[in-house]
């Protein structure tokens, strides 16, 4: 591909630990392609395989976060264990006022976003 699929950055976290984050865009990697099911899936894990990160995906090391921009369809099949972040634009007549002459919204807008636990590991965390 001629865009970024994965960038790792290293850095502190809170805790002041050398820590590492890997943020994923595999949305890029098959377009429409990847409709729900585990045809699409599958494709998807043998991209992300040839790429490099599925070492990074099944055993991120103690440190690392992986953050993956994805839609609902593929978050189980890739991390059944996750913390999802929904962020939120709900329309109203203000943004369709905003919507550009193309019919896409632009950056103005209140967006709402909730944290959402998924399994054992999330399940201790206080996300309010």
């Amino acid at each position: 591909p001629t865009f970024t699929i994965a960038r790792e950055l290293d850095g502190h976290f809170a805790a002041a630990t050398a820590d590492h984050l890997v943020h994923v865009d595999p949305y890029r990697l098959g377009g429409s392609a990847y409709a729900p099911g585990q045809d699409a899936i599958g494709r998807l894990l043998d991209e992300l395989e040839s790429l490099g990160l599925d070492e990074e995906l099944e055993d991120p090391g103690e440190n690392t976060v992986v953050l993956m921009e994805w839609g609902e369809q593929m978050a189980t099949a890739l991390a059944p264990e996750r913390l999802e972040i929904h962020i939120d634009r709900p329309l109203d007549s203000s943004d369709v006022a905003s919507a550009g002459s193309d019919g896409e919204l632009t950056s103005n807008g209140t967006r709402t976003v909730a944290f959402v636990p998924v399994g054992k590991r999330w399940a201790a965390f206080d996300l309010q």
